[in-house]
């Protein structure tokens, strides 16, 4: 069975919003599958919250998400050749990646917080 993960995307704006929405997270959808990954689908917050999209994704049986994550965002297939070509605003591209480093130090703390609470 696959394993689902709820991937939450925190945006500065509402237009930065849109614009990972409409044209950057699109983009990632044709080298998901090189990966095991699927999406299946898409939301935003209602107005008047933080602008934030929500994405259903699932990876193979087994998989850790965060793992095939770190593989992903490794791989050429991943967006820095976006970044390279400037089809990110700079401030939407910083806030990305910043949002993405602080998802994986989360993780490693939590997994690393459960490693503790075992060995006791």
């Amino acid at each position: 069975m696959r394993t689902f993960e709820l991937r939450v995307y925190k945006l500065r704006t509402k237009e930065a919003l849109d614009f990972y929405r409409e044209k950057i997270y699109p983009r990632h959808l044709n080298s998901f599958p090189l990966f095991g990954i699927e999406a299946h689908g898409f939301w935003t917050a209602k107005e008047g919250v933080e602008p934030r999209l929500f994405v259903l994704a699932s990876y193979a049986a087994g998989e850790d998400p965060g793992d095939v994550v770190r593989r992903y965002m490794q791989s050429t297939e991943f967006g820095l050749k976006m970044l390279h070509r400037r089809v990110l605003p700079l401030s939407l591209a910083y806030r990305y990646t910043m949002s993405v480093i602080m998802h994986f130090a989360h993780r490693e703390f939590e997994r690393r917080n459960d490693d503790d609470k075992t060995k006791s």
